[in-house]
């Protein structure tokens, strides 16, 4: 139940945005944010209701290190924009998703809080074995999180989700293994170069296909990653309009072509030209669903995959004297 209501809320967002996309792309010049200015966070980035803003910790991601930290509550006054969503909170009668606003980046884009860095081993398809609800191999997940992390002691936490642990600090691993998939969700995936992927996650494929996604809202980064069964590097690329593109490897797939061909435009702001001819973080929920048959913030559609149904293993990491 409460998966179809995080789906409802996921729908109610996207149909804001394409209705502000239909009014840029009609001229319109009323002051209003642009649809890239507006970005929903959801509660399973803060755990919260309140309305927050963020702003970026350094360094910057895609170090190891990425983060962010909630500023201030969002004032009540930032545009017509923010009563168009209904904001939950004690007594509110309804659960409509939160709408966030953020730190304004040096490009007029509104920050928010979609992040994650993970890792997928598949033998086929991802979408139909997500689509499924596959049942947790707890005891291979932990003999998994061993051989990748064989210098440190595991203390058990609480199971996640694929939809909450996404994007877990450096001292955590969310992890799972169902039949024909696995999941490995760690910030050594969160990577300015994708493809110095480190070698031990590269060898734990063993003939299984490899995938490599992270992305940070706070500076407009995404990257991704594709090993084929055999271990070539098939695709790498990673972009932010801090950095430019620190790494571009391999053909451009289809899901890329219309953001790299233009017909995904940023509109220019404060008189900037964005630095692309696309938002990042688009081209990353774009790769979301065209490899994995997700998102976290773009278009619902029915039969997608209930990530609050998927669970992850969740461990500490404590590093082993000497190691």
């Amino acid at each position: 139940m409460l998966g179809k209501q995080r789906q409802n809320e996921r729908r109610e967002v996207a149909r804001v945005r394409q209705a502000f996309r239909a009014s840029q792309q009609a001229g319109d010049s009323d002051g209003r944010p642009h649809p890239g200015q507006l970005r929903a966070k959801s509660r399973r980035r803060t755990g919260r209701r309140r309305t927050t803003v963020l702003t970026p910790q350094p360094p910057w991601p895609g170090s190891r290190r990425a983060g962010l930290h909630a500023a201030h509550p969002a004032r009540a006054d930032q545009g017509e924009v923010a009563s168009m969503l209904p904001v939950s909170g004690p007594g509110s009668g309804c659960r409509s998703l939160p709408l966030a606003w953020a730190r304004r980046s040096d490009f007029g884009r509104e920050q928010m809080g979609a992040k994650d860095w993970l890792l997928v081993y598949a033998d086929g398809e991802i979408r139909p074995v997500l689509q499924s609800a596959p049942v947790l191999n707890r005891q291979a997940t932990r003999t998994l999180v061993r051989r990748l992390y064989p210098g440190h002691q595991l203390r058990d936490l609480a199971d996640g989700t694929l939809l909450d642990q996404a994007n877990p600090d450096d001292d955590r691993i969310y992890a799972g293994c169902f039949a024909g998939l696995t999941v490995v969700c760690t910030s050594e995936a969160a990577l300015d170069r994708p493809s110095q992927l480190d070698l031990r996650f590269r060898r734990e494929a063993g003939g299984l296909r490899l995938y490599l996604h992270a992305m940070h809202s706070v500076v407009d980064w995404f990257a991704y990653a594709i090993w084929s069964a055999d271990g070539a590097l098939v695709r790498a690329l990673s972009v932010s309009p801090l950095t430019g593109i620190a790494e571009d490897i391999g053909g451009r797939l289809a899901f890329e072509q219309p953001y790299w061909s233009g017909q995904q435009p940023v509109a220019a702001s404060s008189g900037k030209p964005y630095p692309f001819p696309f938002h990042p973080l688009e081209l990353g929920e774009a790769a979301l669903l065209a490899l994995f048959g997700f998102n976290y913030e773009g278009l619902c559609r029915d039969g997608d995959p209930d990530l609050e149904r998927i669970p992850l293993a969740g461990f500490a990491l404590q590093p082993t004297l000497g190691s």
